[in-house]
């Protein structure tokens, strides 16, 4: 199987960060290109940070925030030109059906892990995306062991 584009769907857990780490080894063992998504969702907000347009904002800016550093450092490691992907709503759902039909790629890695506050987390998600992904889907675990 050729993997040319890899898509690494991220948020701030852990088990995304061991995605991204795999996703970027990953890509430099099959020279393939990777791009980033993330997702803003808005339904965790509270009532109150929903209504102040400073705290919406200052949100919105925390999760393009986390999406470019997540392209520096695959930048850094030597990756040419990552893409990143900030889209809005529920995470599985907006990967699935907006980026992966935008950008197309041939492998979709995301993390697996739930988190009691956030229950939409991509991890949590992880069954929707492998059973509605258009391309191949690689879930990894928050375990060092797991390498490409």
């Amino acid at each position: 199987m050729d993997f040319q584009k890899i898509l690494v769907a991220v948020d701030d857990s852990p088990s995304s960060v061991a995605a991204f780490n795999y996703a970027v080894e990953f890509a430099q063992l099959v020279n393939a290109q990777l791009a980033v998504a993330t997702i803003f969702e808005i339904d965790q907000l509270n009532v109150y940070e929903y209504l102040s347009p400073d705290v919406l904002r200052k949100q919105k800016d925390k999760t393009i925030n986390l999406a470019e550093e997540y392209v520096r450092k695959a930048k850094e490691k030597g990756l040419p030109a990552p893409e990143a992907f900030v889209y809005e709503g529920g995470p599985a759902e907006v990967i699935i059906k907006q980026i992966l039909p935008a950008y197309q790629p041939d492998l979709l890695i995301c993390g697996s892990s739930v988190r009691k506050k956030h229950k939409n987390l991509l991890g949590e998600q992880a069954d929707y995306m492998v059973r509605n992904a258009i391309c191949s889907v690689f879930i990894v675990k928050n375990d060092p062991s797991v390498k490409p």
